[in-house]
């Protein structure tokens, strides 16, 4: 079955907080919720004598609350005006503390589908590691437009079922788009 597993388009949502240490350097954490998605396709059915009937397609679902805390180095525009009106560039990294919420699978055969939640199978607490680049464009001196790509690396094995050897590590690659309010009248 992990032969025939891909990654799948999900979605996330959250916000962030960041606190500015220097001009160019932030502390910031990113509290979410995000959707990872694994597809299996032409995995082989088989009765209980062994006989292969046929092949399922199938997804799996894991819904989990994220929280990264990154640290976050900017470049490029004024370094001592945030407000100069120039692209900003950015790269960061850091720990991710993820909470599941949920699991559910969904096979789908040539006569029927079944679906299930094994919520129970796996770990609740999944540490993780954060890297990301991305930038951002000033609109107005306290609105900025923020695009990132990122990835999440799992590092624990969320499986309580299987040993370290044959475990499960999640993995996502997100696309980031979001608009940004600066309470702060600099950095």
């Amino acid at each position: 079955m992990q032969n025939s597993t891909k990654a799948a388009i999900s979605g996330s949502c959250g916000i962030f907080l960041q606190y500015n240490i220097t001009d160019m350097f932030s502390l910031r954490i990113d509290p979410g919720f995000e959707g990872w998605r694994y597809n299996y396709k032409d995995l082989m059915a088989t009765d209980n004598n062994g006989n292969v009937i046929g092949t399922i397609q199938g997804h799996t679902t894991f819904d989990y609350i994220t929280i990264p805390v990154l640290f976050k180095a900017r470049f490029g525009g004024d370094k001592h005006n945030n407000n100069d009106g120039n692209i900003k560039a950015f790269v960061n990294a850091g720990p991710s503390f993820n909470v599941l919420l949920q699991q559910k699978t969904v096979f789908k055969g040539p006569d029927e589908t079944h679906k299930s939640t094994n919520t129970d199978d796996f770990k609740t607490l999944n540490m993780g590691a954060v890297i990301g680049i991305g930038a951002s464009i000033p609109l107005q001196d306290n609105i900025a437009l923020s695009f990132e790509l990122r990835n999440n690396f799992g590092l624990t094995n969320i499986n309580k079922n299987t040993n370290e050897n044959l475990g499960i590590r999640t993995n996502s690659t997100s696309l980031l788009v979001g608009l940004c309010y600066k309470f702060a009248p600099n950095r």
